[in-house]
């Protein structure tokens, strides 16, 4: 099918019409900060250690060692969304676990929210921290969250985030993403949307990843 000039321009403009709708302000989003684009596939994944809440520290690219890694952001344990796209991982994880892959969890809590995660969803599988938010900026998942949507979460959910990612100042949060390692550091397969009640479904996961080798 021949595309012309006038169907490319409306296809472009139909897709700069739909990022302008995007109700950022419902989702915390504070666009007077830079908005976050993740990392796309083919990037190389940018190497990281980080604390699990048992204090051990792990490393991306030694676990990469072992095979493929599935690394998702999510918000925090008081996040019900959250904690349901925890449960699902861990209730498949045999699914992705038995084609060679590991999976990786990282929100901006400190080492003792990322226990409570843990243990709230008896998960298996490794939850680190990422209170100096280095690792959400090297996937370009960070965003700058409204006070507005802090004090939401503080009298609707009755959790400081100040308290539960370690800061005084300004809280940031990730926009829950997930990619897909392969064993050579190249990302080959992305999930990102500002939405955070779309998540990437085990189903999806395992369908993207690589072959076993």
């Amino acid at each position: 099918m021949k595309i012309t000039i006038l169907t490319l321009l409306l296809i472009t403009l139909n897709i700069s019409s739909m990022a302008q709708n995007i109700n950022y302000g419902k989702y915390g989003i504070d666009t007077t900060a830079a908005l976050p684009h993740g990392l796309k596939t083919g990037s190389k994944a940018p190497d990281f250690t980080a604390v699990n809440g048992r204090g051990d520290s792990i490393n991306l690219y030694k676990e990469l060692k072992k095979g493929p890694v599935v690394l998702f952001f999510y918000r925090g344990y008081w996040c019900p969304v959250c904690t349901k796209h925890l449960k699902a991982l861990e209730d498949s994880l045999s699914m992705i676990t038995r084609q060679g892959a590991s999976v990786i969890g990282i929100s901006p809590q400190v080492e003792k929210y990322t226990a409570k995660t843990v243990d709230k969803n008896k998960l298996s599988f490794q939850v680190l921290s990422d209170s100096t938010n280095d690792i959400a900026k090297s996937y370009d998942v960070l965003f700058k969250l409204t006070k507005g949507y802090e004090r939401m979460v503080k009298f609707g959910l009755f959790t400081s985030l100040k308290k539960t990612n370690g800061t005084q100042e300004q809280v940031n949060l990730p926009v829950p993403a997930t990619f897909i390692i392969d064993t050579d550091g190249t990302i080959v397969f992305r999930q990102f949307d500002y939405n955070y009640k779309n998540r990437a479904s085990v189903e999806e996961i395992t369908k993207h990843l690589p072959v076993k080798k």
